[in-house]
């Protein structure tokens, strides 16, 4: 898997948002072919304040899942900010 978004606050990485967007449009799941092979994990989004969306990764770590919690306010913010740049 690859390293978290440069210059973002998103846990998630370029491979995990690629992949949920595969997912999402193929197949309306979260899992890709790309969570299935390992390439990326699945991402979870949640609509929380940012402590709570971190101690949801936090336990889903626990479990050893290749998913990802991400907020959907910061996932909006990292977006807005990517198309300003």
């Amino acid at each position: 898997m690859g390293k978290p978004t440069t210059g973002s606050s998103l846990p998630a990485t370029a491979d995990d948002l690629w992949g949920a967007r595969c997912g999402l449009l193929h197949m309306d799941t979260p899992g890709s072919r790309n969570s299935r092979s390992g390439k990326a994990r699945e991402v979870h989004y949640v609509k929380a304040d940012k402590e709570l969306a971190e101690f949801m990764q936090k336990e889903v770590q626990k479990t050893g899942e290749p998913k990802v919690i991400v907020d959907l306010d910061m996932l909006f913010d990292a977006f807005i900010e990517a198309m300003m740049k």
